[in-house]
């Protein structure tokens, strides 16, 4: 932002920042994205992305929700590269799908929605990756049963070499088998 380009910042920006998973960087995704605000920048998508990660970390979800309208609209109104656009599609869905297993409590439109989004979420988003295993599988085990939930999360498990992935599929199994 220094050097007065937001797009150069924002693009830096949405590089480094799906990889902060600790307090510290929570606080530094805060300060940033009250940079761009100051400057009056673009409301970029993946900006207003971060923005509802960090209200969900701050247990602001109902405010979140509120953003989500304005998300999807811009979502389809922008032109992004391939990459960049699937990456940020998958953390709208799984925005979409924290509100509809949370608080919709639509177990099916959720489990619905889980159909190939682990491919558009982006590798290294803890919350992200997190967040779709947890409704996942706890929508399968609704909808389905504990059984063959189980059955299906072991094949997330068996299919991928993601440490991330793996510890929220275990994560999950451990506690569906609790429920069931």
């Amino acid at each position: 932002l220094a050097s007065g380009s937001p797009t150069e910042a924002y693009e830096i920006f949405l590089e480094y920042r799906t990889n902060w998973h600790n307090e510290r960087d929570w606080g530094q995704l805060e300060t940033i994205l009250q940079l761009f605000k100051s400057h009056k920048a673009e409301a970029y998508i993946g900006l207003q992305l971060s923005d509802c990660w960090l209200k969900i970390q701050n247990g602001q979800v109902i405010e979140m929700f509120e953003q989500l309208p304005t998300i999807e609209k811009n979502l389809l109104s922008d032109h992004l590269a391939v990459d960049v656009d699937y990456s940020l599609e998958g953390e709208f869905r799984v925005l979409t799908l924290y509100r509809l297993y949370n608080y919709d409590h639509d177990y099916t439109a959720s489990l619905n929605l889980c159909k190939n989004l682990h491919e558009l979420i982006p590798e290294n988003h803890f919350m992200a990756i997190s967040y779709y295993w947890i409704f996942y599988g706890a929508s399968l085990q609704v909808v389905r049963g504990t059984s063959q939930a189980s059955d299906v999360l072991s094949q997330g498990w068996d299919s991928s070499e993601n440490v991330l992935v793996r510890k929220n599929i275990w994560l999950i199994q451990c506690y569906i088998h609790y429920l069931g």
